[in-house]
């Protein structure tokens, strides 16, 4: 069976995006009352199949005509694909339970020509899985062909075509649980590629090679998953992802494309590390070629059916815009299930990027057709990245600051590295958070720095992450009142000048939630203040760092 898997291959395939549409149902009929599976507009409802998954369960239709009145009507989609919603729509359709193509155990699988899992209608994450020799073999003896068949592209091509021409036939493993059904294959009219249709197998882990005897590629990206922690690393993780599926793609092997599914799937993997996974959209049709984290939801579904949970909005369409905000990309902020979290709501956030990456393939007659995929991925916010979130939805809509004083350590000159310390006077609260960027950077994103307790009114922190002779900073200082209200002071820009000798700062009366703050205690404050920066740096600098 070694040879099964190392000879099939994408030269049937020019496209892998395109073997979404050849496993797709089609055609005019009366309506079926859907529940997960929304009728897009322009879309026709499919006909019911004149024998259904139904009927194979209540014992009145036999597993054979099932099988066979599925291939009828997929050899018609294949002869006639009209337009990728009507696909997509119909393919929610095969795969939901208690449709005319779904019921109980009885249900399809579809299958790469290499034995893999390509669309299994009840449980998506088990594509890219490959089926134990002994089952495919006896897959492939249904079918009437022999695995020494395979040996050449060619010959396994034609030995798939003349199996098409017939009606294959049931099979069973007595040494696998559960592993009988039927079997039978057609071949797509528009893209002359076999797949393979199983009904009546209840297709589960059981059936498959383990993932760790898999020979798989994960590739070596220099950001994984597991460290995706801000936005920068978000960008450099989707980066990866992009290089890593185009890669595959222009590779044009099949198996490698199949195996990619289970590479990025895999937990223990560089793609997916807790709710970080990636997520793989063709733009054009906005069909969803693979998604980590919840496969049977979306994978080759059409986009449009997931909002966000706070606003509304489709999804599609905030990913959508944020890869075509620019030729890298662009963020955004939505509210999605987290699937680590049983318990997560709207108030946890979700920071996602998106980028489009362009693949260029070769047709036979030597056009090159570029396909455009946005890749995207992203992250929660901790409850500290939500107080990030709010400097930056906050800055700008009229908030003033309170009294910071900012100082560095005793040093006059300029140090590189060097710890800065800052100390804010006059916040109500018994935390302050503290963020920053570089200065004159306005759509950059602010970096957490940490926080610190407010004792008497009073908070002071210190860090040591700011070159200060090469760079600007702008600082924010924020907190939360208990009624869930936030306030957030204005940026206070620091350079080697206002941290040098002297310090350096700002005064104003904050206006918060119930009304503005007395300005007499902020005076004093700001008396104390400058005792404190100009008369005490070294022992605010070693109060800020503990």
């Amino acid at each position: 069976m070694a040879t099964t898997t190392s000879t099939a291959r994408t030269s049937w395939i020019p496209v892998i995006g395109l073997l979404a549409l050849a496993g797709m149902v089609s055609g005019a009929g009366p309506a079926w009352a859907q529940l997960d599976c929304p009728l897009p507009e322009g879309v026709t409802p499919p006909a019911v199949p004149r024998v259904t998954a139904h009927q194979v369960e209540d014992g009145s239709a036999s597993l054979a005509d099932f099988a066979l009145a599925a291939k009828a009507q997929y050899v018609n989609a294949s002869q006639g694909i009209t337009t990728v919603r009507q696909a997509a729509y119909t393919a929610c359709l095969v795969r939901q339970e208690g449709s005319p193509w779904r019921s109980g155990s009885t249900y399809l699988v579809q299958l790469t020509p290499d034995g893999r899992v390509f669309i299994h209608a009840k449980d998506m994450s088990l594509s890219g899985r490959q089926l134990k020799p002994a089952l495919y073999g006896a897959v492939l003896h249904a079918l009437g062909i022999s695995p020494a068949a395979l040996a050449d592209p060619a010959a396994a091509f034609a030995a798939f075509a003349a199996a098409a021409a017939g009606d294959g036939g049931p099979f069973n493993v007595a040494a696998l649980p559960d592993a009988s059904g039927y079997a039978n294959v057609y071949v797509s009219v528009n893209l002359q590629i076999p797949i393979l249709l199983l009904a009546g197998i209840d297709l589960g882990e059981s059936h498959l090679i383990p993932v760790s005897d898999e020979d798989i590629d994960y590739g070596d990206p220099a950001t994984t998953a597991e460290d995706v922690v801000d936005r920068e690393t978000l960008k450099a993780f989707v980066a990866a992802a992009g290089e890593y599926v185009i890669g595959l793609l222009d590779s044009e092997d099949l198996a490698a494309t199949s195996k990619a599914r289970i590479a990025l799937r895999d937990a223990n993997g560089p793609w997916k590390h807790g709710p970080v996974y990636v997520a793989v959209m063709e733009r054009a049709s906005r069909l969803i070629m693979f998604h980590g984290a919840f496969p049977d939801r979306f994978e080759f579904r059409q986009g449009g059916i997931a909002r966000d949970v706070a606003t509304g909005e489709l999804v599609v369409e905030q990913l959508t815009r944020a890869a075509e905000s620019g030729p890298q990309g662009g963020f955004w902020l939505y509210h999605f299930d987290n699937p680590d979290d049983d318990t997560d709501s709207a108030e946890t956030p979700k920071v996602g990027y998106a980028r489009i990456f362009t693949r260029y393939a070769s047709l036979p007659d030597g056009t090159i057709v570029p396909t455009d995929y946005i890749v995207n991925s992203g992250f929660y916010l901790t409850p500290d990245g939500v107080f990030v979130q709010r400097i930056l939805e906050a800055l700008g809509d009229g908030q003033t600051s309170i009294l910071f004083g900012i100082t560095k350590p005793e040093d006059r000159d300029a140090v590189a590295g060097g710890a800065v310390a800052v100390l804010v006077a006059g916040a109500p609260t018994d935390t302050i958070h503290f963020a920053y960027r570089l200065a004159g950077l306005p759509d950059e994103p602010y970096t957490y720095a940490g926080a610190t307790a407010n004792r008497d009114a009073m908070a002071s922190f210190a860090w040591d992450t700011l070159d200060l002779p090469d760079d600007d900073y702008e600082l924010v200082a924020l907190y939360t009142e208990d009624d869930g209200h936030s306030v957030i002071y204005d940026r206070i820009e620091v350079s080697v000048d206002n941290v040098g000798d002297g310090g350096g700062g700002c005064a104003a009366v904050p206006m918060l939630p119930g009304g503005p703050v007395d300005p007499i205690p902020m005076v004093l404050v700001g008396l104390a203040l400058v005792y404190l920066t100009l008369g005490r740096r070294r022992a605010m600098r070693q109060a800020a760092m503990g």
